[in-house]
């Protein structure tokens, strides 16, 4: 599996995931279903696991482009953007990830998460949501000519 391949697949895993597991989440704190909580805690650390392999394996993929000769000045700008978001996104989404670590082991010891973190993980959890909705756009865009947009749009 090429570097190219492995970013692709793991990179719409949080993308897809993470709001899917948000909505459940919500009814899960509105039932106060302890079960489904941790569950959703858990399935957000293996998305924030998912990002970190995702974060990493972007610059061999863009080097895998680059090689082939199909990286231009727009594509190049592009990706350079793509990269920003994405390190923004690895880390938004290692700190969601560590809180819902925090949420599950405390519930584990017997020392239930507080109001604030349980909420907390909800609210900025669709934050984050955006942020990788922004991020897998711009990840699109250098594959996808036809979607891109401004000074990068094909004439």
């Amino acid at each position: 599996m090429s570097a190219q391949q492995l970013h692709l697949i793991v990179a719409h895993l949080p993308v897809i995931g993470l709001p899917v597991t948000l909505f459940v989440y919500a009814f899960a704190l509105r039932w106060r279903d302890d079960r489904l909580q941790r569950l959703c805690w858990l399935l957000v650390v293996a998305f924030a696991a998912s990002s970190a392999v995702s974060y990493f394996s972007g610059p061999d993929a863009f080097e895998m482009l680059d090689q082939a000769g199909k990286v231009d000045e727009a594509t190049r700008a592009i990706a350079e953007e793509h990269a920003l978001l994405g390190r923004i996104a690895f880390s938004a989404m290692a700190l969601l990830g560590g809180a819902c670590g925090v949420a599950f082991f405390g519930r584990l010891q017997g020392a239930p998460p507080g109001r604030s973190l349980r909420l907390g993980i909800a609210i900025v959890g669709w934050l984050i949501v955006l942020l990788l909705a922004w991020t897998a756009h711009e990840g699109g865009e250098l594959r996808h000519v036809e979607l891109r947009h401004g000074e990068y749009a094909e004439s």
